[in-house]
């Protein structure tokens, strides 16, 4: 008969291999710790909101209520953090709320976007027809530039990042 501590020490054994295993499958995936978000109020832009989405195709994504677009709403902010997948495209449909003009755009982020996504940031930002795409590194990472964190509402808080779209524009 078994002892109770080798029974002990066999079942932590394999949840151990079941967590590892898990890990690992987990990162092949592109599940990351990161950030989406948008705020087109704080930006002051000239935009709002009447669809979007963030994701992969058949995996997690954010997106905007469908019920909420088909009520007519739209939508100026929006953040959402957590372990989720590395994003394949981001989806955009906006109206420009001066000239009521309807833009939409979808951009592949395969290629911009780095395979390990933990701790990074996409915020998107909209300037009349153009949708702006960056790319906020983790703490301690090299930029390029500076943009504005949402971290509290109304004070402008300077980090780096690197705008990923459109491409040589900054």
């Amino acid at each position: 008969m078994k002892s109770v501590k080798s029974v002990f020490v066999g079942f932590l054994l394999i949840c151990s291999i079941g967590i590892l295993v898990t890990a690992c499958a987990s990162s092949r995936r592109g599940i990351a710790y990161h950030t989406f978000d948008f705020d087109l109020r704080f930006d002051r832009s000239d935009a709002e909101i009447l669809d979007y989405q963030y994701g992969s195709e058949g995996q997690f994504s954010t997106y905007f209520d469908k019920e909420r677009i088909s009520l007519g709403q739209t939508i100026r902010s929006h953040g959402t953090s957590g372990a989720m997948p590395r994003g394949e495209f981001l989806y955009v449909k906006w109206r420009n709320m001066d000239t009521k003009v309807v833009y939409e755009d979808r951009v592949d982020l395969r290629k911009l976007l780095p395979a390990d996504m933990t701790n990074f940031g996409i915020y998107l930002f909209i300037k009349g027809p153009q949708l702006y795409v960056y790319l906020i590194p983790p703490p301690g990472v090299f930029p390029s530039t500076f943009f504005r964190d949402s971290a509290t509402p109304g004070e402008k808080k300077w980090i780096k990042n690197t705008q990923i779209y459109p491409a040589g524009e900054h």
